[in-house]
């Protein structure tokens, strides 16, 4: 019981801190809506995950990524980074994953236990190429 009220704490911090506005059945659909909620049907290179997706704008906030590291030490969990990797910003994307890994290392998290993934991944809406959500990067926490 302790472990699944852990759990939902855990997930209700991660609810607070991942949407800066609500999202509602009028805005569900709009580009900062989507681009903050939780997709499970997202492209996901892990199954039965407990998601922990930190957002482009957010990586820099290093209360989530503390929240990071201590799941990982009360559950051992191994973390899983997935970057999206669109070609005219590479440099960008790299910068992203180094501030976040560099981060992760600097509170001693084990490099066995720290995977990255970077994928090409651009995301179309109405036609048009969406750089916002194509330029994601995303922390997935399995134990």
């Amino acid at each position: 019981m302790k472990i699944i009220y852990v759990i939902c704490l855990f997930l209700i911090g991660c609810a607070s801190q991942e949407a800066p506005h609500q999202c509602t059945k009028e805005n569900y659909d709009s580009i900062g809506c989507q681009s903050s909620r939780l997709n499970a049907n997202s492209t996901t290179f892990l199954s039965s995950i407990l998601f922990y997706k930190i957002n482009q704008i957010q990586i820099s906030n290093e209360n989530s990524l503390n929240e990071v590291i201590k799941f990982q030490k009360l559950y051992n969990a191994e973390i899983h980074i997935l970057a999206s990797s669109i070609d005219e910003n590479k440099n960008t994307q790299n910068k992203r994953l180094e501030k976040i890994t560099g981060f992760l290392a600097k509170n001693n998290l084990p490099k066995s236990k720290l995977k990255v993934k970077i994928k090409n991944h651009i995301i179309y809406r109405n036609g048009k190429k969406n750089k916002k959500l194509s330029r994601r990067v995303e922390i997935y926490i399995k134990y």
